[in-house]
């Protein structure tokens, strides 16, 4: 038996080790991929939250005349998010000083719109950045723009076991309503901001 025993756990060993190796995290932030050609939103019809009294529709218009960076999440999600939203903080912060940083937006788009009202949302955010836009509404809707930035989430509400998941990948949207580029958590928020700020001003051109 221990003569068959050893090269079974030494094959299994080398198998976990490609696989480790195959699948390491990489170990520099990742910078932002860029689509070769710009990709067309579909309609959707979704509410942001104006003030603790009213409420706005926000659609495809609402996306035109400025660049967008995407985040999709849920305000009850104990981490990714919130690691998420402080990153993108310091994006905000980091291509403000830049002529074309008043032209760059944030948007928190919650995919959770039974526990996330357009209001709880926006309170939510006051905590990161009041100046972040967060938009919820009914799931076909949120469907609508998710399958256009190539973002996927799943909502399973349970009595016993609430689960949400979503991708991590935080989406660049164009001034014309096009998804121009992506890039995922983990980012270098100075690296991702010159960048994008280099885009923004070649486009400019």
């Amino acid at each position: 038996m221990p003569k068959l025993l050893f090269p079974c756990l030494v094959t299994i060993g080398i198998g976990l080790g490609l696989l480790a190796t195959h699948f390491a995290p990489p170990t520099k932030p990742q910078a932002i991929e860029w689509l070769k050609s710009p990709r067309p939103i579909n309609q959707f019809q979704l509410t942001r939250a104006l003030n603790r009294h009213e409420k706005d529709s926000f659609n495809k218009t609402s996306l035109v005349g400025r660049w967008t960076v995407a985040m999709f999440g849920f305000t009850h999600c104990p981490d990714t998010c919130p690691t998420g939203l402080a990153q993108l903080v310091k994006l905000k912060q980091s291509i403000a000083s830049d002529p074309y940083g008043p032209a760059v937006s944030i948007l928190f788009v919650s995919v959770d719109p039974l526990r996330d009202s357009p209001r709880h949302l926006q309170d939510y955010l006051m905590h990161f950045d009041p100046t972040i836009t967060g938009v919820t509404g009914r799931t076909p809707q949120l469907e609508h723009l998710a399958d256009s930035l190539g973002v996927t989430f799943r909502v399973i509400p349970d009595s016993d076991n609430y689960r949400v998941s979503h991708s991590s990948t935080i989406s660049i949207i164009g001034p014309k309503a096009q998804l121009r580029g992506r890039f995922r958590q983990g980012f270098d928020p100075q690296q991702v901001a010159t960048d994008l700020a280099s885009t923004i001003g070649a486009t400019q051109i």
